[in-house]
Protein backbone atom coordinates (compact mmCIF):
# COMPACT_ATOMS: atom_id res chain seq x y z
CA UNK A 1 0.00 0.00 0.00
CA UNK A 2 1.29 3.37 -1.24
CA UNK A 3 0.11 6.84 -1.18
CA UNK A 4 1.10 9.69 -3.83
CA UNK A 5 -0.19 12.62 -5.95
CA UNK A 6 -2.30 11.53 -8.51
CA UNK A 7 -3.32 13.97 -11.41
CA UNK A 8 -7.15 13.48 -12.70
CA UNK A 9 -6.87 15.23 -16.16
CA UNK A 10 -10.77 15.76 -16.02
CA UNK A 11 -10.73 17.89 -12.87
CA UNK A 12 -6.94 19.63 -14.14
CA UNK A 13 -5.93 18.64 -10.32
CA UNK A 14 -3.67 17.12 -8.37
CA UNK A 15 -5.25 14.42 -5.31
CA UNK A 16 -3.62 12.64 -2.65
CA UNK A 17 -4.19 8.92 -3.20
CA UNK A 18 -3.97 5.84 -0.96
CA UNK A 19 -3.13 3.06 -3.16
CA UNK A 20 -2.43 -0.76 -3.29
CA UNK A 21 -0.40 -1.87 -5.76
CA UNK A 22 0.78 -5.15 -6.69
CA UNK A 23 4.87 -4.85 -7.48
CA UNK A 24 6.64 -8.38 -7.48
CA UNK A 25 11.03 -8.49 -7.57
CA UNK A 26 12.63 -8.37 -10.44
CA UNK A 27 15.76 -9.89 -11.57
CA UNK A 28 18.62 -7.73 -11.01
CA UNK A 29 19.58 -8.22 -14.85
CA UNK A 30 16.11 -7.77 -16.14
CA UNK A 31 16.57 -4.22 -13.82
CA UNK A 32 19.70 -3.26 -15.56
CA UNK A 33 18.16 -4.44 -19.07
CA UNK A 34 15.09 -2.47 -18.14
CA UNK A 35 16.63 1.05 -16.89
CA UNK A 36 19.63 1.38 -19.79
CA UNK A 37 16.41 0.93 -22.19
CA UNK A 38 15.47 3.94 -19.83
CA UNK A 39 18.34 5.57 -20.75
CA UNK A 40 19.52 5.72 -17.35
CA UNK A 41 22.93 4.76 -16.60
CA UNK A 42 22.32 3.17 -12.75
CA UNK A 43 24.61 1.07 -10.81
CA UNK A 44 22.35 -1.02 -9.15
CA UNK A 45 24.24 -1.79 -5.68
CA UNK A 46 23.12 -4.90 -3.14
CA UNK A 47 21.59 -2.27 -1.12
CA UNK A 48 18.93 -1.59 -4.12
CA UNK A 49 16.43 -3.69 -6.11
CA UNK A 50 13.33 -3.70 -8.80
CA UNK A 51 9.73 -4.61 -8.63
CA UNK A 52 7.59 -3.97 -10.76
CA UNK A 53 4.64 -5.18 -13.84
CA UNK A 54 5.85 -4.32 -16.61
CA UNK A 55 3.08 -3.54 -19.60
CA UNK A 56 0.59 -5.14 -17.17
CA UNK A 57 -1.52 -2.08 -15.67
CA UNK A 58 0.80 -0.92 -12.57
CA UNK A 59 3.21 1.11 -13.48
CA UNK A 60 6.40 2.33 -12.42
CA UNK A 61 6.12 4.54 -8.96
CA UNK A 62 5.93 8.38 -8.91
CA UNK A 63 8.13 11.23 -7.19
CA UNK A 64 5.22 12.05 -4.33
CA UNK A 65 6.11 7.92 -3.62
CA UNK A 66 9.65 8.69 -3.10
CA UNK A 67 10.31 7.19 0.94
CA UNK A 68 6.90 5.29 0.77
CA UNK A 69 7.29 1.56 1.84
CA UNK A 70 6.80 -1.73 0.04
CA UNK A 71 5.59 -4.19 2.01
CA UNK A 72 5.62 -8.03 1.80
CA UNK A 73 3.44 -10.68 3.06
CA UNK A 74 5.68 -12.66 5.39
CA UNK A 75 4.72 -16.56 4.67
CA UNK A 76 2.65 -18.67 6.48
CA UNK A 77 2.66 -15.47 9.75
CA UNK A 78 -0.20 -13.22 8.52
CA UNK A 79 1.49 -9.98 8.79
CA UNK A 80 3.44 -7.69 6.69
CA UNK A 81 7.38 -6.96 6.66
CA UNK A 82 8.77 -3.87 5.30
CA UNK A 83 10.71 -5.00 2.45
CA UNK A 84 11.75 -1.59 0.68
CA UNK A 85 11.21 1.74 0.33
CA UNK A 86 10.63 3.95 -3.10
CA UNK A 87 14.16 4.76 -5.08
CA UNK A 88 12.53 6.32 -7.73
CA UNK A 89 10.87 5.68 -11.08
CA UNK A 90 12.55 5.87 -14.35
CA UNK A 91 9.79 6.49 -16.49
CA UNK A 92 8.32 9.72 -14.51
CA UNK A 93 5.07 8.34 -13.22
CA UNK A 94 2.94 5.31 -13.48
CA UNK A 95 4.82 4.41 -16.89
CA UNK A 96 4.49 0.69 -17.40
CA UNK A 97 7.63 0.33 -19.82
CA UNK A 98 10.17 0.71 -16.70
CA UNK A 99 10.50 -0.93 -13.17
CA UNK A 100 10.22 0.88 -9.80
CA UNK A 101 13.91 1.16 -7.70
CA UNK A 102 14.31 0.38 -4.35
CA UNK A 103 16.18 0.40 -1.27
CA UNK A 104 16.76 -3.06 0.62
CA UNK A 105 15.41 -2.52 4.06
CA UNK A 106 16.45 -6.23 4.75
CA UNK A 107 20.46 -5.26 4.35
CA UNK A 108 19.18 -2.30 7.18
CA UNK A 109 17.65 -4.31 9.54
CA UNK A 110 20.54 -4.49 12.14
CA UNK A 111 21.06 -1.06 11.99
CA UNK A 112 17.28 -0.22 12.27
CA UNK A 113 16.78 -2.27 15.34
CA UNK A 114 20.40 -1.14 17.07
CA UNK A 115 19.17 2.45 16.92
CA UNK A 116 15.42 2.18 17.10
CA UNK A 117 15.62 -0.39 19.68
CA UNK A 118 11.65 -1.32 19.31
CA UNK A 119 12.24 -4.53 20.76
CA UNK A 120 13.66 -3.33 23.76
CA UNK A 121 11.04 -0.20 24.57
CA UNK A 122 8.70 -0.16 27.13
CA UNK A 123 6.38 2.69 26.63
CA UNK A 124 5.01 4.01 29.52
CA UNK A 125 1.30 3.93 29.39
CA UNK A 126 0.54 4.79 33.20
CA UNK A 127 -1.20 8.54 31.62
CA UNK A 128 -4.28 6.13 29.74
CA UNK A 129 -5.21 4.95 33.43
CA UNK A 130 -8.44 7.09 34.45
CA UNK A 131 -8.54 5.45 37.84
CA UNK A 132 -5.56 7.90 38.39
CA UNK A 133 -7.07 11.14 36.81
Amino acid sequence: MGGGLAYNPKLSLNALKEWEVYMPYAAKADCIDNLSSAGRNIQLTDNMFCAGRLRRGAGDVCPGDTGGGLLMEAVGEFRWVLTGVVSFGPGGCNNWNFYSVFTNVGNFYEWINDNTHFTEEEVDTSFLDESKK
